[in-house]
């Protein structure tokens, strides 16, 4: 399934950069469960439960906390311990489903191909480092990728942009050389927050309209059309 223009695309790169959950692999974690548990944290800490919500990802809770906690005394060590008390909470979430996970189908071939064509391979995540590099033991492909960035390697995870220019630093390719490519609407935002082209997939539930309203260059029903379509 297409939507939109592959002509040009891959002139001039020489990497790919992967999102991880959605993506790449089916990472079924318990999110509704994690979201219920910082909420929970984040009201020990003195934030109005009106300003949460089940529906917000993690991360937008914690941007809402912020605010509240700086108007404490002792704000920035209540800020610190906080964060680590969610980081700790959805960890626990993301080992549980570590042992769940399994690669979308394709995966594996398309990155392989990738590698041997020899484009550069990275992966910027909002998983925590640990969880995706035991992932990458168990499922015996560690060795394909080049880099993994993940939340606890940036100081500013995505959408911000620093996620995704930590990630093309430490693979050495430009902006202009590199292809980014999730499933997520905020893996298209952080493409297009530094000007890199950008490819979504349908493999986790959002929509084509929802990926190209974003800013993606091109729309797959999953990355195994990558290798069938573009790398012919």
């Amino acid at each position: 399934m297409f939507n939109g223009n592959s002509e040009n695309l891959l002139n001039g790169k020489k990497a790919f950069v992967f999102d991880w959950d959605g993506t790449l692999v089916y990472f079924k974690i318990d999110i509704i469960s994690a979201r219920r548990d910082t909420i929970e944290i984040l009201k020990k800490y003195g934030v109005s439960e009106s300003t949460l919500s089940l529906d917000q990802p993690i991360l937008k809770m914690i941007e809402k906390a912020i605010p509240y906690i700086h108007s404490q005394e002792d704000s920035n060590s209540k800020i610190m311990t906080m964060l680590k008390d969610v980081d700790e909470t959805v960890e626990k979430y993301e080992v549980e489903a570590a042992n769940k996970t399994s690669l979308i189908p394709g995966a594996v071939e398309l990155l392989q191909k990738l590698k041997n064509i020899g484009f550069k391979i990275g992966v910027f995540t909002l998983n925590k480092n640990f969880v995706v590099t035991s992932l990458l033991d168990r499922l015996g492909i560690r060795s394909i990728f080049d880099v993994v960035v993940a939340r606890d390697d940036t100081t500013r995870p995505k959408p911000d942009p620093e996620h995704l220019h930590k990630t093309l630093s430490l693979l050495g390719v430009t902006v202009e050389e590199t292809i980014v490519v999730g499933d997520h609407p905020n893996d298209i935002i952080s493409a297009r927050s530094i000007g890199a082209k950008s490819i979504g997939v349908l493999s986790s539930g959002h929509s084509a309209e929802e990926l190209k309203s974003v800013g993606a260059d091109l729309v797959l029903k999953d990355i195994s059309l990558i290798s069938r379509d573009l790398l012919k």
